[in-house]
């Protein structure tokens, strides 16, 4: 589930099991519909969320088959998943809650039970944030579901049981109380 809007306008919309569409704000209409089939490289009808980077393409999280860079211009779909054999893959499974790209052209990614990963689109590395309930200045949230960079740079995590935010230059966490 999920809007973004791409360089043309086009407003790129996710509806888990039906892909994303393009809909034409001043018309109304649907100008292109891209799902999964043998026909085009769309991997999955599963796509969770979805963010721009600063080239224009829109990344789409999929609930099974990893992170997605879609072109719209083109519709060239570039797939990113989790490979124990590549250093520079995703962590844990190929299951993606959430992504966000932040001012600085990373993509933020949610992976469920094992934390965040960080790629860096402009130097095609991965980084991990290590979900470690017993590590003091680490991300102690398990499921993160939702991610927000505010406008002094800190991201923020949240999840079903907390907030934190995360502040990539220091390298410092901070947890919110939340009362329970």
């Amino acid at each position: 589930w999920g809007f973004c809007e791409d360089n043309e306008g086009i407003v790129w919309v996710s509806i888990v099991t039906q892909g994303i569409f393009g809909v034409d704000p001043n018309s109304k209409q649907i100008v292109k519909k891209v799902e999964f089939s043998d026909n085009n490289n769309l991997k999955s009808n599963w796509i969770n969320s979805m963010s721009k980077d600063k080239d224009g393409n829109l990344w789409l999280a999929s609930g099974d088959k990893g992170i997605c860079r879609f072109n719209p211009e083109t519709s060239e779909f570039k797939y990113y998943t989790s490979n124990s054999e590549i250093e520079n893959s995703m962590h844990g499974m190929n299951s993606v809650f959430y992504i966000m790209v932040d001012r600085n052209n990373k993509l933020w990614i949610s992976l469920p039970f094992t934390g965040v990963d960080i790629y860096d689109i402009n130097n095609d590395r991965f980084s991990h944030l290590k979900y470690d309930e017993h590590k003091e200045n680490s991300l102690n949230l398990e499921q993160v579901i939702y991610i927000y960079e505010d406008r002094s740079d800190w991201i923020w995590f949240l999840s079903q049981t907390g907030i934190q935010k995360y502040n990539p230059i220091s390298d410092e966490f901070i947890t919110i109380p939340t009362g329970r």
